[in-house]
């Protein structure tokens, strides 16, 4: 059986179930990246979570992804004041 990764739910405390592969389920046809007009962020990975106790679904993304993200997002919004 393959490794499971596990966090707690931001909502109710219950376990998320990270995804397989970031297209299970076809996220990627189904959901548009709202940071995607950014340079050069345009595959990287978003990983649905179900949480197992309130059924939610949760994406996230590597820590390194989301701070180049995350910066490219501040000057965007710095220079278009």
């Amino acid at each position: 059986m393959a490794k499971i990764s596990i966090k707690k739910c931001p909502d109710c405390g219950g376990d998320l179930v990270k995804s397989n592969s970031p297209t299970n389920g076809y996220t990627t046809y189904f959901w548009a990246k709202p940071w995607s007009k950014f340079i050069g962020v345009n595959n990287e990975p978003i990983f649905p979570w179900l949480c197992m106790k309130c059924s939610r679904v949760f994406f996230y993304m590597d820590d390194k992804q989301f701070n180049t993200i995350k910066q490219e997002y501040e000057h965007e919004k710095l220079t278009s004041h």
